[in-house]
């Protein structure tokens, strides 16, 4: 694999761990201990209904992509990501269950950030956090578009690096190209299907 192509790889990785781990703060710095202090008197920040509307979805995407990554670091960044997305497209459905709620999650999470008595909580709950609750919830959101940037980038260095050789390319960075274009195909059918 080219330099180029490794670098684009590295990125998809890098990105990849940066989500990774604002979906685990979502999902265990957040979710869990909000949703024990459901019913909780004077600790209860969210209700029930709140917590599962809020979060509904965190931790499976969370499992989700964290089996993703192992599998891009697996495959190296000489490795054929395009497989691997390939491989996890048909799981990504995750994201439009996610995505059909969000909006109403961003809402809900409005009410209870103008709330009195709960609004000051989450405040103070979400102050000894590293990353705001309402920037992570819109991660999510915002994945099915970039994996669709990173992978039409991708296979567009892997064409210049063949136009660059004389349009001759080895077997390996065919099969890699290819496997990325049906990536990009796969990610942007999803992405349409949450639209």
């Amino acid at each position: 694999a080219s330099d180029v192509y490794k670098r684009q790889v590295q990125e998809i990785i890098e990105t990849e761990k940066n989500y990774v781990a604002s979906m685990e703060l979502l999902a265990m710095g957040y979710a869990d201990p909000l949703m024990k202090r459901v019913g909780a008197g004077d600790d209860e920040i969210l209700s029930e209904e709140q917590c599962r509307d809020l979060f509904s979805g965190v931790k499976q995407i969370w499992q989700l992509n964290q089996k993703l990554l192992g599998q891009l670091m697996k495959a190296g960044i000489d490795g054929d990501v395009g497989a691997v997305f390939l491989q996890f497209a048909p799981f990504m459905q995750l994201y439009k269950e996610y995505l059909d709620h969000a909006e109403a999650a961003v809402q809900e999470l409005g009410v209870v950030q103008r709330d009195p008595v709960r609004g000051p909580r989450l405040l103070a709950f979400c102050a000894q956090l590293p990353q705001k609750l309402d920037s992570l919830l819109i991660k999510p959101v915002q994945r099915l578009p970039r994996y669709r940037m990173l992978l039409k980038e991708l296979v567009k260095q892997t064409d210049k690096e063949v136009a660059k050789a004389g349009g001759v390319a080895d077997a390996t960075t065919k099969t890699h190209r290819a496997n990325a274009e049906r990536a990009l195909n796969a990610i942007k059918a999803m992405a349409n299907k949450t639209n």
